[in-house]
């Protein structure tokens, strides 16, 4: 640890002139709101097309169990389709029922 508390090296970076800090941050992922069924669809197919392996709709999208249903139909055998946003029993049989 460097002096501000922010470690002086990272493993990515293991030069200690560098920080981990010291990089621009870069998303590992994309977060896509689609509020309607047939949009999740539609990015979901362009994403599985263009070589995306898994695909996750949270549950706070609106009328998302049943874009995750017709997702996974229409992505089915290339593309794994999962719930996000889990955060009771309720919706972990939700998300179930609707084939994530």
């Amino acid at each position: 640890m460097g002096t501000s508390g922010q470690p002086t090296s990272c493993p990515s970076r293991p030069s200690p002139q560098r920080s981990c800090h010291d990089r621009p941050a870069r998303p590992r992922h994309r977060h896509h709101p689609a509020p309607r069924p047939e949009d999740v669809v539609r990015a979901g197919r362009e994403l599985a097309e263009a070589g995306l392996d898994s695909i996750e709709v949270t549950l706070t999208t609106p009328t998302a169990l049943e874009a995750i249903a017709e997702l996974r139909n229409a992505v089915a055998g290339t593309c794994a389709v999962g719930a996000g946003s889990v955060r009771t029993p309720g919706d972990v049989s939700a998300a179930r029922d609707a084939g994530a």
